[in-house]
């Protein structure tokens, strides 16, 4: 009978993942065509790092083409809409010098892999019939999200958080070999150049390091230094480090309405058709569209605007993070420790958590695309699914479910969605000896 309950278990996850992939999938083919322009400015970006210039703060003029045409980066603002940092530019180069329509074709193509390659890695290193179907059904609901519909259509990076992360998770478990540390360090340094403030992420690991052989330490943060050395030694990457923060400084005084001072810059020349990107047919692939994207702004305190209708300062933001994330981790250790190899996953699970709280408290707007980031600590959960915490997987669930469904009677259904993810995750990572 077990048998049998658990092939129709199976066969129902590969019926449902048939019909989700296919519509997902010719969903996303139609994204793409309707121009994913976030990924323009990324290119435009990575080309000016390639011919040697700042992209930050640059702004197209007349005479200059199309190799640097971005018709989403003509506003009155000083700095330019590449936000993404000179590492994570740097790291496109191979292929930036192809017609903008080939790499929206690839960087889809990618999406695709990142999404399966942390699927099946989870799915194999999870040790029940439970769990695997948990990780199952979770990719198949992750396809339907407003935040995987959101990446694809725009082009975003984000992807990148969690592959990074999972990479580096995958490696740190190996302890044998000091080859895994060297890459394990590798995916550690260039998650701290993609986006800085994942040293968060890392916090946890430090109860771990007295449980590893120094040797296997040594060789983990070799990588890590080297690259962290590169980019500030460098005359021309820490020049590029130094636009870029000048950059966010700029951004967060934009998004914040804190006066920022206004430019002339030249008008957007409505270039028809470049690099393999017509508009007519952009437009005819827009209005071909039937699956609609419900986009929110999940910020910390774009709820307390909403429902408190109070401006937090940028100060506070920050304060308020650095308080909450402290204290997190310090009830974290006085639960847990002492800590042992057999605590990575709650250990990432729990770190992964810490950098979400720092996101969540940027003063620089997430776009609904920002949520893709979560895709790293729902896959944990789901590896490790125990049945004595239906509670917390029940928050999960309804969290992936708001973000799937539009209730016009729910407001803020994604945002909900995202604060139950935290609150969830981080029980699941509390509770002892689950993971």
């Amino acid at each position: 009978m077990g048998n049998r309950v658990s092939t129709l278990k199976w066969t129902i996850l590969v019926m449902a993942g048939l019909f989700v992939f296919s519509h997902a999938l010719k969903r996303d083919i139609l994204y793409e065509r309707s121009y994913t322009g976030d990924l323009r400015n990324r290119v435009v970006g990575a080309r000016i790092i390639k011919d040697k210039g700042s992209p930050y703060f640059y702004k197209w003029k007349k005479g200059d083409g199309f190799r640097y045409y971005d018709p989403g980066n003509f506003d009155a603002a000083h700095p330019s809409i590449t936000t993404t940092s000179p590492f994570f530019e740097q790291l496109l180069s191979p292929v930036v010098d192809l017609p903008q329509s080939q790499i929206e074709q690839f960087w889809l193509i990618f999406e695709y892999l990142a999404l399966a390659g942390m699927v099946i890695f989870i799915f194999s290193w999870s040790t029940t019939d439970k769990q695997r179907l948990a990780v199952g059904w979770l990719y198949l609901l992750f396809l339907m999200t407003n935040a995987w519909k959101d990446h694809v259509a725009v082009g975003q990076s984000y992807i990148v958080i969690p592959l990074f992360t999972m990479l580096f998770f995958a490696c740190w478990q190996r302890v044998r070999n000091i080859g895994w540390a060297l890459a394990a360090g590798t995916a550690a340094g260039c998650l701290l150049l993609i986006r800085v403030n994942t040293l968060v992420f890392f916090i946890p690991f430090i109860f771990l390091i007295p449980r590893y052989p120094r040797s296997w330490i040594v060789a983990f943060f070799a990588p890590v230094i080297i690259l962290l050395g590169w980019s500030v030694l460098d005359k021309r990457e820490s020049g590029l480090w130094k636009d870029y923060e000048q950059m966010v400084q700029e951004q967060i005084v934009i998004q914040q309405e804190l006066h920022p001072v206004l430019q002339h810059n030249d008008p957007d020349p409505h270039f028809k058709e470049w690099e393999g990107i017509n508009m007519d047919a952009v437009d005819a692939a827009t209005k071909e569209q039937n699956d609609p994207i419900y986009k929110e702004n999940g910020n910390f305190f774009m709820l307390v605007r909403l429902i408190f209708h109070r401006k937090l300062s940028v100060a506070f933001l920050g304060l308020s993070a650095i308080f909450l994330i402290a204290a997190l981790t310090i009830f974290f250790y006085w639960l847990h420790a002492p800590f042992g190899r057999q605590d990575v996953a709650r250990v990432a699970l729990f770190g992964y958590c810490l950098y979400m709280i720092s996101d969540l408290f940027s003063p620089i707007y997430r776009g609904e695309y920002y949520a893709v980031q979560w895709l790293f600590p729902l896959l944990i959960a789901a590896g490790t699914y125990q049945g004595r915490m239906k509670a917390a997987y029940g928050i999960l669930l309804a969290g992936l479910l708001l973000s799937c469904i539009h209730l016009p009677f729910v407001k803020f259904s994604n945002t909900i969605g995202e604060y139950l993810f935290l609150v969830a995750l981080l029980a699941i990572s509390m509770r002892k000896k689950v993971l």
